[in-house]
């Protein structure tokens, strides 16, 4: 028992290690940079993954009345959103289809649809309690972010998106989707372990963002 013990100790001491070396290395890596200089100078609005960016804000009307209705077509729409969500950067980067217009809109899309679909899950109580908090600190570090970007963009600047931020957004659709999916316990339970664990990801970006802007 005391052997088991020891090495699960021994485990637990080697993750916190690692996680905080891979800490380090994001906060050592280049967040700030000039802004790119993309080759067309017009937004180039009508591009397949600008039309996917825009689709996605459409639907949110949709999915806030869906919340009444039926949790299936709930669902289903979120689960549609999110994949365009991949969809719209892969295409772009794909057939060269980046954009200013892609670049402006789709962290905004993402943004809108994740605080919308929290605010739902909120108020519908699907998460209640403790469970209210790591819903809290991701919509509070959108809003931080969004005014870091603002202000970056003042100097010509823009925040590069770093791996740890795509892993949150991920993993916050993929708890939201469970927390829609909540007929199944289980499934719940996941989604809301997610949740918490988007959460601490979203801390961990914003700190690694603002201390990139503090230094710049």
């Amino acid at each position: 028992m005391c052997c088991k013990f020891g090495k699960l100790k021994e485990l637990l001491y080697c993750s916190i290690i690692n996680f905080f070396k891979i800490v380090s290395y994001i906060m050592s890596v280049k967040i700030i940079r000039k802004r790119k200089a993309f080759k067309h100078k017009h937004w180039n609005v009508v591009t397949v993954p600008n039309v996917l960016t825009f689709a996605r804000i459409c639907v949110i009307p949709f999915l806030v009345c869906s919340f009444f209705f039926n949790e299936c077509i709930t669902l289903t729409i979120f689960i549609l959103a999110s994949v365009t969500d991949y969809m719209d950067g892969y295409i772009a980067k794909k057939f060269k289809q980046i954009s200013r217009f892609g670049a402006f809109l789709d962290p905004i899309a993402d943004k809108l649809l994740i605080a919308t679909t929290l605010f739902m899950i909120a108020g519908t109580k699907k998460i209640e309690g403790i469970n209210l908090i790591p819903a809290v600190v991701v919509l509070c570090r959108e809003f931080i972010i969004s005014g870091l970007r603002e202000f970056l963009a003042t100097s010509g600047n823009e925040l590069c998106v770093i791996s740890i931020a795509k892993y949150k957004t991920t993993l916050q659709m993929v708890s939201i989707t469970c927390l829609l999916a909540n007929w199944f316990i289980y499934v719940r339970y996941v989604g809301v372990c997610l949740l918490w664990i988007s959460a601490l990801l979203a801390t961990i970006s914003s700190v690694v963002y603002i201390k990139a802007c503090l230094n710049k």
